[in-house]
């Protein structure tokens, strides 16, 4: 099958196209006939070895966690899937070998739903990570509840559009930076304040929003200046939420929580087919708007790993595999 992987750590140039063998799937498995797989920045990290130290890792490395397609073959131990079922999911296993930047994608079968009802598999493929990152980090983590005000950094990247939605979701005001252009999308999936973070003094705009601190701050975007996150929030029920994912900054975090008498966590994201299925639900609802994506063929994966690596891409990336 032709596949997009890495046999070793480092920049574009280590990224190669050809064929590659068709995984083994073993019983608790479904090998899945990819039509899109969704562009994410945890993909270009991977290819930098930055989270070699994280996950484990088995080289040749397809790259890719995201894809919809139809499942080819399903695991003796599976049950609830079929060949032919159009399914999407986040993909990540154990250890990172078997990605979706392929003809075909290898998944745990707990991990995959079936794509909502009327939805193209492109716009499906971008869904999995980011939504779920969003659900648990507000839902699982934070435990958001309703009348609670969220303040998201980054809000119109992957995550942050779909934490907006799903904190909308739940009842909370929310309140969220972006540039000016895409203050509009921001907007129209239902933001209640937008910050643009290139001419507005952040932390007075906060203070408007919110003037004894907002319940929860959700970081996605690897802040920079960590500790600047928990003057946001309120003193001893505030909590600061990041997918950092970075080891280095968990003494940051502790010490911040320390010093600002408020909770901190990093998370990684866990893959949960029924929490996928839970927001296929919200979905197929129209509570939860997909982003905007942007496709590209698989030949030019190198194009959307770097414009991902650049930042700023409002709305979603997506390969067309098939």
């Amino acid at each position: 099958m032709k596949a997009v992987y890495i046999e070793e750590f480092g920049g574009p140039e280590v990224l190669k196209i050809g064929d590659v063998p068709v995984p083994q799937v073993k019983p608790e498995q479904v090998l899945i006939k990819v039509v899109a797989a969704g562009v994410n920045p945890v993909d270009w990290k991977i290819r930098e070895g930055y989270l070699s130290a994280v996950f484990k890792h088995n080289f040749p490395v397809i790259l890719g966690w995201d894809m919809a397609g139809t499942i080819e073959t399903v695991g003796t131990d599976v049950k609830g899937f079929i060949p032919g079922d159009k399914v999407y999911c986040y993909s990540r296993m154990d250890a990172i070998q078997y990605g979706t930047y392929a003809e075909y994608g290898l998944a745990n079968a707990n991990a995959v739903a079936r794509i909502p009802g009327n939805m193209d598999f492109y716009t499906a493929a971008t869904i999995p990570l980011t939504s779920l990152t969003a659900r648990q980090g507000l839902v699982d983590v934070a435990q958001l509840s309703a009348g609670e005000k969220l303040f998201v950094a980054n809000g119109s990247g992957g995550v942050g559009g779909f934490a907006i939605q799903i904190a909308k979701s739940i009842g909370a005001e929310v309140c969220a930076t972006a540039s000016s252009k895409n203050h509009a999308y921001l907007n129209a999936i239902g933001v209640d304040a937008v910050i643009d973070y290139h001419t507005d003094n952040i932390p007075e705009k906060i203070r408007q929003f919110a003037s004894d601190g907002v319940d929860v701050v959700l970081d996605c975007t690897g802040a920079e200046d960590v500790e600047g996150l928990f003057k946001y929030v309120k003193k001893q029920t505030g909590r600061v939420v990041t997918i950092n994912g970075l080891e280095q900054s968990i003494p940051v975090l502790e010490s911040c929580a320390k010093k600002y008498d408020v909770k901190a966590c990093m998370f990684h994201v866990e893959a949960d087919g029924k929490a996928l299925a839970q927001i296929t639900e919200l979905i197929e609802q129209d509570k939860i708007r997909p982003l905007p994506v942007e496709k590209y063929s698989l030949d030019d994966a190198a194009i959307a790993l770097q414009k991902s690596q650049a930042g700023h891409v409002c709305g979603k990336l997506v390969l067309s595999i098939q």
